[in-house]
């Protein structure tokens, strides 16, 4: 009999009972009234609000005894409990002045509906973020801004790329306009975003600020919170020298160090601007100008790396008007147009003493000066390269050469814990010199490039690398075992994320997460096999991403993969197998056949007391 699963802590008990008890009573028809908005005599122009005696009885039994940090999970959980549904329900009931960290996500995974797409999420609408910022300002008026707790505010989206989803909201609008109808407004969320901002400049504790949308009028507004230290914008949005030199001039200069903004064509940047906030704000660490940094595929990078540049040809500027000039910048992003001459890197260096994260952007190859190189990469933690190779070679004729990544270049770069790659489908790699040479490396994230397994030379077999993250999108290679490779030389691999891997791929594949094409039975597979016997051996392994093509003992009868999973896998918290399922019939039969199989996997792994979220596709 399997051994019983341990009973929930009692913090989670006390959550699961308050979010029940919450639950009936968001729904119960007699605990909201509706107003009907008579100017616009809409259909849709009805609010849903809760009643008052509801809301000071939930506030007064459940909000003033739960400490903060579960009030802040009880939001959360509410919010994705209704799949972004009203959630300015959610914000009138539970918001109160002693709320530390409020975060409110504008996307949540839709697991209702189970025979959508599996990456199928629910996102707040126009209307219902309007209306979440109103109540929003109402609630800070209310109990008073100046009388408020809150020290971390975030209205986040979480998805891939969210300034390329462009639904619900049209990212390239000029958000500095405020025109007051709905094409120049966005149903009001513009002037009411900028209320809020008006009540977080009074908020004495707050630090972190993250909102969807900026404008200077905004950033004029955050600008006057005196404990400022982050500030970012999520959608790309309108800033110019007006919102920016409120920043450089505003009571958050002191103690401001992180600056994210994402912005549209509209945004003007000037350089004085950038000038004169590194100048006044002597704490500022991280500043980007440009679009988000979760995306899919570090190609995306590219849409605004002339903008995002900018910082680093001002660090150069000030840095040859005064030898002496240092600055606290730990992040910054590097374009090169030209291949040709190799990056000099010699005023990083030394304007720049605790620069710890870089990420070199180039259309063609991708050159440093060795010498510079070599004394900056000493301190570097997370290094990004997008380009063709990676070298210090000036010679143009070898075009062999220009497209080999020279892992001998980090082999003073003794804090790298992070690397992330991406070749434009011609550079190559030679994995495992590339681990031998850092072997300090935490994460490793690798995208079109030609990866090559060098095991003519003595390999050590014992212990192997620390590495504990893989990710490696649409690469091609020669060696069809791979992943077996991996999976026995990198034994302490807690995720590794696998998609698309080609053995030869003369079109290359794209940087997304394509389903493989069916294949016929007497066709050949140019596609890495994965065998899930080997990869269950792996002890320290929680998550797993596959999609790729996998060995045919895994398909000759239902309960392989049921068996690997409770006899191996020992630690495996999440398993998504793409291209598992047959797609050979219609679409309807697959959607089906997807659904019962992972209804049936799952229902066998809870009879072992397995808890694996599972998803095949």
């Amino acid at each position: 009999m399997a051994p019983r699963k341990p009973a929930p802590r009692l913090s989670e008990q006390a959550l699961n009972q308050c979010v029940r008890l919450i639950q009936t009573t968001l729904y119960a028809e007699t605990s909201h009234y509706y107003v009907h908005d008579e100017k616009t005599n809409q259909v849709d122009s009805v609010t849903q609000y809760i009643r008052d005696e509801v809301k000071t009885a939930v506030q007064r039994y459940i909000c003033e005894n739960l400490p903060s940090h579960i009030q802040t999970q009880l939001i959360s959980t509410m919010l994705g409990l209704n799949n972004a549904a009203s959630p300015h329900l959610v914000l009138d009931l539970l918001l109160t002045d002693k709320l530390r960290r409020l975060t409110f996500h504008l996307t949540q995974e839709n697991r209702k509906q189970i025979l959508t797409d599996k990456d199928s999420i629910a996102r707040v609408s126009e209307d219902d973020l309007s209306k979440c910022l109103k109540t929003l300002s109402c609630v800070f008026e209310e109990f008073g801004s100046e009388n408020m707790a809150l020290e971390q505010f975030y209205i986040i989206d979480k998805t891939q790329d969210p300034d390329f989803q462009g639904d619900p909201i049209n990212n390239m609008n000029n958000t500095n306009l405020d025109t007051g109808g709905r094409e120049g407004d966005w149903a009001g969320i513009m002037s009411r975003l900028n209320q809020v901002a008006m009540h977080l400049s009074a908020a004495p504790r707050l630090t972190r600020v993250v909102l969807p949308f900026a404008s200077d009028q905004i950033l004029t507004n955050i600008a006057n919170i005196k404990n400022l230290t982050l500030f970012q914008n999520v959608y790309r949005s309108t800033i110019t020298e007006t919102g920016l030199l409120a920043l450089a001039d505003g009571a958050c200069r002191h103690t401001l160090s992180h600056i994210v903004l994402s912005l549209n064509t509209h945004a003007n940047v000037p350089n004085f601007c950038i000038s004169a906030l590194m100048k006044n704000a002597p704490r500022l660490q991280v500043l980007e100008l440009g679009g988000s940094k979760n995306t899919k595929s570090l190609y995306f990078q590219g849409g605004d790396a002339k903008r995002r540049t900018e910082v680093y040809k001002m660090i150069c500027q000030a840095g040859e008007n005064n030898p002496e000039y240092t600055n606290n910048i730990s992040r910054l992003f590097i374009f090169r147009e030209n291949g040709i001459t190799p990056l000099k890197l010699h005023s990083l260096s030394q304007h720049c003493p605790n620069l710890t994260g870089l990420t070199l952007f180039g259309w063609e190859y991708v050159r440093v000066d060795r010498a510079s190189w070599i004394t900056l990469s000493r301190h570097l933690v997370n290094l990004e390269i997008i380009g063709m190779g990676f070298s210090a070679c000036t010679d143009t004729q070898d075009r062999t050469t220009s497209f080999l990544f020279d892992d001998e270049l980090l082999a003073v770069a003794g804090k790298l814990k992070k690397l992330k790659i991406a070749g434009w489908g011609d550079t190559q790699v030679d994995l495992y010199s590339l681990l031998s040479r850092t072997p300090k490396l935490e994460e490793v994230y690798l995208e079109d490039l030609k990866i090559k397994l060098d095991w003519t030379k003595e390999r050590k077999t014992g212990g192997g690398h620390s590495l504990s993250n893989i990710c490696i999108s649409h690469c091609s290679t020669l060696d069809p075992n791979l992943i077996q490779v991996l999976s026995s030389y990198l034994p302490k691999l807690t995720e590794m994320s696998i998609s698309s891997l080609y053995i030869e791929d003369p079109s290359r594949g794209l940087p997304f997460h394509f389903h493989l094409p069916q294949h016929e039975a007497n066709h050949v597979i140019n596609h890495p096999a994965a065998d899930l016997k080997v990869l269950s051996e792996m002890s320290y392994l929680e998550n797993l991403h596959l999609n790729v093509i996998y060995t045919a003992d895994h398909h000759e009868h239902d309960f392989a993969l049921p068996l690997l999973l409770i006899r191996g896998f020992p630690k495996l918290k999440s398993l998504h197998l793409d291209n598992y399922i047959n797609r050979r019939g219609g679409i309807l039969s697959y959607t089906f056949d997807r659904v019962r199989t992972n209804n049936r996997l799952q229902w066998f792994l809870n009879q072992y007391n397995r808890d694996i979220i599972v998803d095949l596709n």
